[in-house]
């Protein structure tokens, strides 16, 4: 039964289910980082967490103490490099200021789960949701409200991309935690559609692990795997079938296809040595980041890896051209709002320093108290993500990740508590 919420945790519960629901509606602001609703609203969820002192009691873990290294590391780039002219100071602080606003989904997930709110319910309405949209997407029937075409599933989400990790999310909760067969396998095809081959790489990855390490049921484990496969190539044979002739093929078999025609060591060396050094992020814009589109068609590989290819050249050369922008990087904006590979923003943003420090920051999270396996396959899947999708930039995704860390932190904080009571009745 529900708990009831007082007005205060109503308005919380409000705002995260809105942050989660919502389409993305730019209000104004600067460039890429632009606000919207969800920021007013989430402004006025920090007041009142701060003002009722949730804030102050809620649990520092390993993981936000990282992470908030992290976001210092982020403002002493971005105050540097906007003194050095690489990029607008006030940017820099924009991108850095929506890196922190994540952490109050930390706090909501910690706070409404001590009030005993069923975040879980309500978050499985959502992908009920999502199963009749995406489908009514995907023949045409609703639009899609990302700049992605709509053979790839985006639901309410910026793109395929972050869609394809929300589905990761209910793989993990209904198929590591609630064991629900047919709710996991609709996450499964819903993926496929998405044709997000970071994701699904990270996916079949942390289901091997885990697989290899139940002895018991390995064969279960395999025929499982099979079937998951199965359902994700034959939705991949669907959408080829709907996409037959087009020119660019969206579904997830072709994109592995052409992921394995990249490019040869030979012409990424070329691509190096002929990569441009830039002196801030407007001759960066003016450059590279428009003509990479053009050069990846040109080389007659997979368009969106050789996109990558050649924005992390220019990057990283110019990164490392400088001694200050190899330890403290050239600043948060100056790889745009797509790097498309979150660790190579994060050197090229915040140099060495900040790399080191996310890093650490990852292993704090999988090792947090009461993370469970489910949680840690999650992180695994949006890890291995973040190789190819600047995905912990990525706001319904870092929403699902730190409510879920809010979450385990107060389930923590309750086992302990009872086992203080335990102890002090049994005395």
């Amino acid at each position: 039964m529900m708990v009831k919420l007082r007005m205060g945790d109503r308005f919380l519960y409000f705002v995260l289910l809105w942050c989660l629901c919502s389409y993305k509606v730019l209000l104004g602001g600067v460039g890429e980082a632009g606000w919207r609703v969800d920021d007013l609203l989430l402004a006025a969820a920090f007041v009142l967490l701060l003002l009722r002192g949730d804030l102050r009691r809620m649990p520092r873990s390993a993981a936000l103490q990282a992470y908030l290294c992290f976001l210092a590391v982020n403002l002493i780039s971005a105050l540097w490099n906007g003194w050095r002219g690489r990029v607008p100071v006030l940017y820099g602080l924009l991108f850095t200021a929506r890196l922190a606003e994540y952490l109050l989904f930390y706090a909501m997930g910690w706070v409404l789960c001590t009030r005993g709110a069923k975040l879980w319910s309500s978050f499985r309405w959502y992908f009920y949701a999502l199963c009749v949209v995406v489908p009514l997407q995907t023949v045409g029937v609703l639009k899609v409200a990302s700049q992605f075409n709509a053979n790839r599933a985006s639901g309410n989400t910026n793109g395929p991309y972050e869609l394809a990790v929300v589905a990761a999310f209910f793989i993990c909760i209904f198929g590591y935690e609630e064991r629900k067969k047919l709710s996991t396998l609709a996450a499964v095809l819903m993926m496929a559609l998405t044709a997000s081959r970071g994701t699904f790489a990270g996916t079949a990855m942390g289901y091997a692990r885990r697989a290899l390490r139940q002895k018991g049921q390995r064969v279960r484990a395999l025929l499982l795997a099979s079937a998951l496969v199965l359902a994700a190539l034959g939705a991949s044979v669907w959408m080829e079938h709907r996409t037959a002739g087009a020119a660019d093929n969206d579904a997830l078999g072709s994109r592995l296809q052409s992921g394995s025609q990249l490019t040869s060591v030979a012409e990424a060396r070329l691509l190096w040595d002929a990569a441009p050094v830039y002196a801030n992020e407007n001759d960066y814009y003016a450059g590279t980041f428009l003509d990479a589109a053009d050069y990846a068609v040109l080389s007659g590989g997979d368009v969106s890896g050789m996109i990558r290819v050649a924005r992390w050249a220019t990057l990283l050369k110019t990164t490392l051209a400088h001694g200050d922008s190899m330890l403290i990087g050239l600043g948060p904006s100056f790889g745009s709002a797509a790097v498309d590979g979150y660790y190579v923003r994060v050197f090229i943003e915040t140099g060495i320093l900040g790399l080191a420090v996310f890093l650490w920051f990852l292993r704090r999270l999988w090792q947090a108290q009461a993370a469970g396996a489910a949680f840690q396959e999650f992180l695994l899947i949006v890890a291995v993500t973040g190789v190819f999708i600047d995905v912990f930039a990525s706001y319904k995704t870092m929403l699902l990740l730190w409510v879920w860390h809010g979450v385990n932190q107060a389930c923590a904080c309750n086992v302990v508590k009872d086992a203080v009571k335990d102890e002090s009745g049994h005395a």
